[in-house]
């Protein structure tokens, strides 16, 4: 599956994407400008993550103009491979953080798991399951 196979509904939004792969960013940056998506933000750790999605919740949103933000979440950062979920600098840790408030707390529209680690991914998901948040597991594909 890839990203243009979701159903997004047509609202602004932002895409907030958690990646260190240079080479990944790189590509995500290309795929988002030939879809017109110029507003998306990239951090390479879980807390700058964490706060860019604070300062959009609190400060980009007047309620007459709802935007939503589209999660991109890898789950291996730093250069590590097929990190424990149980991490703390990896994207289990977003999912924690965001089901510490209800997860709608952070207006996402969908997140979209783009890791190659299979059990983390799986584990993120599951996790995301009660909140109704369409997630999707789509590994990472230039």
């Amino acid at each position: 599956m890839h990203l243009d196979e979701l159903q997004l509904r047509d609202v602004p939004m932002r895409h907030f994407v958690l990646e260190d792969d240079p080479t990944r960013i790189h590509i995500f940056q290309e795929y988002f400008a030939s879809k017109g998506w110029t507003d998306a933000v990239f951090h390479d750790n879980v807390n700058d993550f964490m706060q860019a999605l604070e300062t959009f919740r609190d400060d980009a949103i007047p309620h007459e103009k709802r935007v939503g933000a589209l999660l991109h979440l890898d789950h291996d950062l730093n250069g590590r491979v097929m990190v424990d979920p149980s991490s703390e600098n990896c994207g289990s840790e977003v999912i924690r953080r965001m089901l510490e408030h209800d997860a709608d707390h952070y207006m996402p529209m969908a997140i979209v798991i783009h890791s190659w680690n299979n059990v983390a991914a799986l584990w993120m998901a599951s996790a995301l399951e009660p909140t109704k948040i369409p997630t999707v597991i789509l590994p990472f594909q230039a």
